[in-house]
């Protein structure tokens, strides 16, 4: 569980970083630049994101169904830790528009760092209903149950993200973690050298990953992990 929680730490500017990505990159009108969105897109770029949170509260007043000022005052309110409110946002941008796989993910991720897994897996699954491809979500949710400490569903939902990409060097790696905390350690051998084919440099993670602590006086796992 220290690599799940060593794992949380790391990834929160990253999450909030995909956060950004998934909010920004889409397009949000096609009108002259100068509009309340833009700008406000353009202050969260600069990190002014208190600014974009008013400029924003001002196109609600004005338009209180607009989907996008939600999803985008949501995103600004993350980067302010102002995790609950930026959810908020999240739900009622889903409120009205409730197709949108990213937005799903993305309040996925939120609840993730809000150390609320059994309610990100939720958000996920609705992701999963529109988008059943992404190997990330699938990816994303079996770490959620590995943290609840469910290693059977964890490794279920990895073997579904195997099915999806099985090129995908995350999925071969965490399915190998969670055999081995199932102690399939042969299974678990299989995966990881899985991974390390497609990847070499993850036998470097390998070789201290907590998860493997069982696997440490194997042969086979130091012939698999060493340079």
């Amino acid at each position: 569980m220290e690599g799940y929680n060593l794992f949380k730490l790391w990834s929160l500017p990253v999450i909030l970083g995909i956060i950004v990505v998934f909010a920004i990159s889409r397009r949000f009108i096609h009108s002259p630049a100068e509009t309340l969105l833009e700008k406000s897109e353009q202050l969260i770029k600069q990190q002014r994101y208190a600014e974009a949170v008013s400029l924003l509260n001002k196109d609600l007043t004005q338009n209180p169904q607009n989907f996008d000022t939600w999803w985008l005052k949501g995103t600004a309110l993350c980067h302010l830790n102002c995790y609950n409110d930026a959810l908020d946002c999240y739900q009622i941008a889903l409120k009205i528009n409730p197709g949108v796989a990213s937005l799903w993910q993305n309040s996925g991720l939120l609840l993730s760092v809000m150390d609320r897994p059994e309610q990100a897996i939720d958000m996920y699954n609705r992701a999963l209903e529109i988008d059943p491809d992404d190997v990330q979500l699938w990816i994303s949710k079996a770490i959620l149950w590995a943290e609840l400490g469910r290693f059977p569903k964890a490794l279920a939902t990895i073997d579904r993200a195997v099915e999806v990409n099985p090129r995908s060097v995350d999925a071969w790696y965490q399915r190998a973690c969670y055999e081995s905390h199932l102690r399939d350690y042969e299974s678990a051998l299989m995966s990881l050298k899985q991974a390390i084919q497609l990847n070499p440099i993850v036998r470097n993670s390998a070789r201290t990953d907590p998860n493997f602590i069982n696997l440490r006086n194997n042969l086979a796992f130091h012939q698999l992990t060493e340079s």
